[in-house]
């Protein structure tokens, strides 16, 4: 296994320079009862020092790599590494901490090693005084050290977890602000309070200056913009929705510096246990359809008024002759000018009402493409 790959599996921990944690801690504590031992850590080994995560009877945070005896452990990432009198191996008793304070003469450490067999560091024993250490003692210090690691990576997959989640809500909230319209989470507490937790920033489509973070707070800012005549109209139907728990279904109209538009609002209600109700939905700019729907009013109205009089002289001809009981080739010639005079009128409306449609048709077909 080489450093480069064991200190990149480290930093995926993220446990380097990190507050203790309970379980860790008593999992030292542990260590040092049943051990009988003064000195028990947890710790990590970067390039540079070896990191106490968890640690009974030293006040040290850090040493520097070159002071750990922990760096001759986590060689060998499958082994426990005792030392039962650090002044008779070779490998300690010129060692700082056995020839100077505190003069440890007893060591005891077993790599904290991950699946993929990088070590992260140990979990180890020390003291002032020889110690023998059986194989049951081996035993009991590898099952802690499995604890450690089980603590871990549990850990590790948690914060990867939550990582997960706050990229998928970042995605998510990037996803809302970019879509039309006003995409939002309105709750009413059960003492009347009324926040919005949640309002895309589709909100400055409709004003520039407003200040969603204190939107989300106070909802008298965006009370100031519904049209007056339409906010109890709101009102009453968000009150219907939430006693009823039926989705609100509402347009109405919001002025903007003297320009009035209009919006429709959908949202589905849900209670919650304490009472609260949330209502998740959107806000769209329908004022296009509005405009477009009373155009093609005013257009059928149009069309009903010009069609009216034509219409009522040809019935009134109509009328004329068949009641004629003289009607002779002079007066059916007579007839028959005037409704050649109506349906020409009639062909020349109708013919200019199909040269704006096709207009109409050639601007959409551009439009699209």
């Amino acid at each position: 296994m080489s450093e480069q790959g064991r200190l990149k599996e480290l930093l995926s921990y993220q446990i380097l320079d990190t507050s203790p944690e309970k379980q860790l801690d008593e999992i030292a504590e542990i260590a040092s009862i049943a051990f009988d031992v003064p000195i028990v850590l947890i710790s990590f080994l970067d390039d540079k020092r070896q990191w106490f995560k968890a640690k009974v009877g030293i006040t040290s945070e850090s040493f520097p790599i070159e002071q750990s005896l922990c760096r001759l452990a986590i060689e060998r990432p499958d082994d426990i590494l005792v030392i039962e009198n650090a002044t008779e191996d070779d490998r300690t008793r010129n060692h700082f901490l056995v020839k100077k304070n505190p003069k440890l003469r007893f060591y005891a450490g077993i790599p904290l090693t991950t699946p993929r067999g990088h070590a992260l560091g140990t979990l180890c024993l020390m003291d002032i005084k020889p110690h023998n250490f059986n194989d049951k003692q081996k035993r009991l210090l590898h099952i802690l050290a499995e604890g450690v690691m089980s603590y871990l990576n549990g850990r590790k997959t948690i914060l990867k977890q939550k990582r997960n989640i706050e990229l998928n809500a970042e995605k998510l909230k990037q996803l809302t602000d970019q879509a039309p319209g006003i995409i939002f989470q309105l709750e009413v507490s059960k003492g009347g309070d009324v926040t919005f937790p949640f309002l895309s920033k589709g909100v400055h489509n409709i004003d520039p200056d407003m200040d969603v973070g204190l939107l989300r707070k106070d909802v008298n800012g965006l009370k100031r913009l519904i049209y007056k005549k339409d906010f109890p109209l709101l009102i009453n139907s968000l009150k219907e929705s939430a006693e009823k728990m039926v989705d609100l279904n509402i347009e109405f109209r919001i002025r903007v510096k003297n320009k009035v538009t209009w919006h429709l609002c959908m949202a589905k209600p849900e209670k919650s246990e304490d009472g609260t109700i949330t209502w998740f939905g959107t806000f769209q700019d329908i004022t296009s359809r509005v405009e477009y729907e009373n155009t093609i009013e005013q257009i059928s109205f149009d069309i009903s008024h010009m069609l009216r009089r034509p219409v009522t002289t040809l019935l009134g001809l109509s009328s004329i002759i068949e009641k004629d009981e003289n009607l002779d080739a002079k007066k059916l010639k007579e007839y028959s000018g005037y409704i050649h005079s109506v349906s020409d009128e009639l062909d020349k409306f109708t013919r200019k009402l199909n040269e704006t449609y096709i207009k109409k048709s050639e601007i959409i077909k551009k439009i699209k493409g």
